[in-house]
């Protein structure tokens, strides 16, 4: 090192470098920086870096900080010759003095001219000026503007080593347009390291708002908005743009901000490209044809495997790229500002337009299989819409699946002619108008890409078209078969003879029909075509798909294997789901099904109460099977809660729908026993019981577990043990669903002490508990509390292997009441007001309702302030939330 230093240079350091710019006019203070604590702001740790692209005021920020620290604050403005180690130290002193003389008049107390010549060179000057500061009582703070212009080995060498034996009474404040190669992640590892990053420099709308009426120019709230979203808080692009609003019109000049053709915009993105590498600027105009970017897409869009390592180097310069909240298990992402983005694009757009296209084809095969609207905008921007329609054939499912209908038919309307008259497209467009709730428009559309594909036939794959069109037509049941015809129609779309080569349309078809079939009781065949469709999505990276089907499935786990596999499956669903952010899809439903009648059988009324009325209002329009058993298990939760409002609204509703066909065939049984236990509810103990008798009879009845264990229990109560031994005996041998096992065996027990057989009840209670234990199954108990719990307690002394389970159970139902016989109260809906609330829910006035109804306006008027009352709302709007919450709609 003694080596390159001699004597200190003669010429004086241009006064510009070593003191602060003066502030722009009009100048904001940065809002978001003045929140920061002390503990984080400028300064308040050794070394403090400011990183950010061109254009973010960096040196505005710390040159307005400067006048304010009470701190003496040492300045240098860094260029290309301080890549010079000398000139870079000459540089650095020259600062230091020039503060002491702006602070106070006077040079400060160091001997800063010994730092050269003879006597130092195992150090040299920088050893010696850190023993000096050392040395001092008086702090300095030195700012190194511009520090990404050093790029010599020597300059560098010689920062290092003042930050790495920086002393006490010395700070450093780094700033540029990218993170200098020094050693910070040492500084960073020890917390010796502040940093402010374009998030904490870019303008807030407050400032937006503040720098126009500075400007004089007067900003809407819409347009401080639009100025906001449109620069991201660029502060050099929300400068420029005022300057030129204040003659024009805000909206016309951000217009012409954003456009491609903008001459402010590329002036600005010109003069930051320029400054890169030449491989890197070429990067960056290839890698910003997409609005978000990860390593896999940089790679393809750089043709090399290098674009991974330059995304990097782009974040790490901070080149206009923000980092989306990351999803567990997949790379980083990131998206690019849209204003650079456009002025990048237009440039190479305008430069080399075949590789603009041909980059644009590109990234919609990356996006094919991740988002669909994206693949679908780059490929017709590629000048492929044959490769748009069949990404929109390929991903479909996907979009209806999560509920956007709305976007997959606005993707089908942007294919131009004549690519828009593919049959396969038509098929989707109908699919849209079926979800929109318009079966006519979207049979109409069957028919003409029906008559499309007969015109035209499909070069390859017939098949495929065949399936879709089949499929559709089964869902919009045109000739109303009922739940069976149309598990039986679709059951024979798959056989090997209509088979098609198109794995997505199988998959999609495995999943319709997988679910109609375990929905009607065939679950072997149904949850093979489940496992089978969600193979093939997990494969093509189809989330929705798979998330369908692993909710279906969840459902099934319950009904067939218990609450604790149902919760299980379904808890991973539900995860996932909400990481994704789509707790809010139909199609998870199942899944929040399973995990209510989990914690309906957990004895959990407020959970199973919340999830179960999520589940009964938001699932698919046709989803009648869905909707149907939410509202049975609310009509269970109201029963067991003693709600008569809920409870009787609920089973009113469900009565009505005992011989739906779209409901399987095992409902009616279902219904009567819901029937049945409505009415013991209410004190009617010989309704219930002639009700349970008429059930008793039904060939279903061993069919649905759960009605079958209350039928014979409501015999029992009713001092019939032949008839309720006799229904018991019914239940299938291969039940293995934990919930009825443990209240099938729960009222074994009950009847056998009844037929004063004790040890044959504590043998039953036994596996009850058993059962009980592993899913925590507490309802079957809770409901029979009153009879069960003198036998829990004598169980004690009987023997147990389930001692600790036992005491928990005997805690919990010592602290349950029965609930009160379900009469008609204060608080119950009238039928004629159930009738006016169904009509609350449309744009109908009260004069509206009163004529439907036949009714004078007084009348309906009275019976709109009885549902508020009830209901405790105020107001039509949340009287209809509310009473869909509860079931009552």
């Amino acid at each position: 090192m003694s080596a390159t230093w001699g004597n200190r240079p003669a010429h004086r350091v241009p006064a510009r470098k070593i003191h602060p710019p003066p502030p722009p006019t009009p100048h904001v203070v940065r809002e978001r920086i003045g929140a920061r604590p002390e503990t984080e702001a400028v300064g308040s740790r050794p070394v403090t870096l400011v990183s950010a692209p061109t254009g973010y005021g960096k040196s505005t920020f710390l040159a307005a900080w400067a006048r304010t620290s009470t701190t003496r604050v040492a300045w240098l403005g860094l260029d290309d010759l301080d890549n010079d180690p000398q000139t870079l130290w000459h540089g650095i002193v020259s600062s230091i003095e020039a503060a002491d003389v702006r602070t106070t008049g006077r040079s400060g107390p160091w001997p800063l001219d010994d730092l050269w010549g003879p006597g130092h060179e195992d150090g040299g000057p920088v050893d010696r000026l850190i023993s000096v500061i050392d040395d001092s009582t008086e702090p300095v703070v030195l700012v190194l503007d511009d520090v990404d212009e050093i790029r010599s080995d020597g300059a560098r060498a010689t920062l290092d080593r003042l930050l790495r034996y920086l002393p006490d009474q010395l700070r450093v404040v780094l700033a540029g347009r990218f993170d200098p190669p020094l050693a910070l992640q040492r500084l960073r590892a020890h917390g010796d390291l502040t940093e402010f990053r374009a998030a904490d420099l870019r303008f807030t709308r407050k400032d937006v708002q503040t720098l126009g009426e500075l400007s004089g120019v007067t900003l809407t709230t819409d347009d401080q908005h639009e100025l906001h979203e449109a620069t991201s808080g660029w502060p050099v692009a929300v400068r420029m743009a005022l300057v030129t609003a204040r003659d024009t019109p805000v909206g016309p000049t951000l217009q012409r901000l954003l456009s491609p053709r903008s001459p402010v915009a590329d002036l600005l993105v010109a003069d930051l490209l320029a400054s890169l590498r030449p491989d890197l600027a070429r990067f960056v105009l290839r890698a910003t044809t997409c609005r978000r970017i990860d390593a896999e897409l940089a790679d393809a869009l750089s043709g090399s495997p290098d674009g991974s390592r330059l995304l990097l180097e782009c974040v790490d310069r901070g080149l206009f790229l923000e980092r989306e909240p990351e999803i567990p298990g997949t790379s980083a992402v990131y998206r690019w500002h849209d204003l650079f983005r456009a002025q990048c694009q237009a440039r190479l757009a305008a430069s080399e337009p075949s590789t603009w296209r041909s980059l644009h084809r590109t990234a919609s095969h990356h996006w094919r299989d991740r988002d669909l609207e994206e693949a679908v905008d780059h490929a017709l921007a590629g000048g492929r819409p044959a490769l748009a329609a069949q990404c929109i054939s390929e991903q479909w499912i996907e979009l209806v699946l999560r509920g956007q209908h709305a976007l997959l038919l606005s993707l089908c309307l942007r294919v131009p002619p004549p690519f828009d008259e593919n049959p396969d497209l038509l098929l989707l467009v109908a699919v849209c108008r079926y979800l929109e709730g318009n079966p006519v428009q979207a049979d109409l559309q069957v028919r003409r890409a029906h008559a499309r594909a007969a015109a035209d036939p499909p070069v390859t794959d017939g098949g495929r078209f065949v399936l879709l069109e089949s499929l559709l037509r089964l869902l919009l049941a045109v000739d109303a078969p009922d739940l069976v015809e149309m598990a039986r129609r679709g059951r024979e779309l798959l056989s090997p003879g209509s088979a098609t080569t198109d794995d997505t349309a199988t998959a999609g078809a495995e999943y319709i029909v997988g679910q109609l079939l375990c929905r009607v009781g065939e679950r072997a065949t149904g949850v093979a075509l489940l496992e089978a469709s969600a193979t093939i999505a997990t494969s093509r990276r189809m989330t929705a798909l798979r998330l369908a089907c692993e909710a279906e499935l969840a459902l099934v786990a319950s009904t067939v294997d218990g609450v604790g596999a149902g919760r299980t499956r379904a808890r991973r669903v539900l995860d996932e789901a909400a990481t994704l952010g789509w707790q809010s899809a139909a199609t998870i439903s199942p899944a929040v099904l399973a995990l209510a009648r989990a914690a309906f059988e957990r004895d959990d009324l407020d959970e199973a109460r919340t999830l179960a009325a999520r589940s009964a209002s938001r699932n698919q329009p046709t989803d009648h099977y869905l909707r149907v058993c939410s509202q049975a298990l609310l009509l269970e939760v109201a029963l067991a809660a003693g709600e008569p409002a809920g409870a009787e609204a609920l089973h009113s509703s469900l009565l009505r729908r005992e011989h739906d066909m779209f409901l399987p065939a095992t409902w009616p049984v279902v219904a009567l026993m819901l029937d049945a236990r409505w009415s013991y509810a209410h004190g009617s103990s010989s309704d219930a019981r002639q009700t349970a008798e008429k059930a008793a009879f039904d060939v279903m009845l061993p069919h649905h577990p759960d009605s079958l264990v209350w039928c014979a229990d409501l015999l029992r109560l009713d001092g019939d043990l032949v008839g309720a031994r006799a229904v018991l005996d019914l239940l299938p041998g291969g039940c293995r669903a934990s919930h009825s096992l443990v209240a099938h065996r729960v009222v074994g027990a009950l009847l056998a002490d009844a037929e004063e057989q004790p040890d044959k009840a504590h043998r039953l209670l036994e596996q009850a508990i058993a059962l009980a234990e592993v899913d925590d199954v507490r309802r079957p108990f809770v409901d029979r509390s009153c009879q069960v719990l003198p036998l829990l307690r004598a169980h004690l002394g009987w023997g147990s292997l389930h001692t600790a389970y036992t005491v928990t159970l005997l805690d919990h139902l010592s602290g349950v009441r029965p609930p009160a016989p379900l009469v008609p109260s204060f608080w119950s809906l009238t039928p004629r007001e159930h009738e006016v609330l169904v009509y609350l829910r449309s744009a109908m006035t009260a004069a509206d309702i009163a004529a439907a109804v036949f009714l004078s306006v007084n009348t309906v008027k009275t019976h709109q302030r009885a549902i508020y009352r009830k209901l405790g709302v105020v107001g039509r709007r949340e009287a209809v939330e509310v009473a869909a919450e509860r079931g009552l709609l």
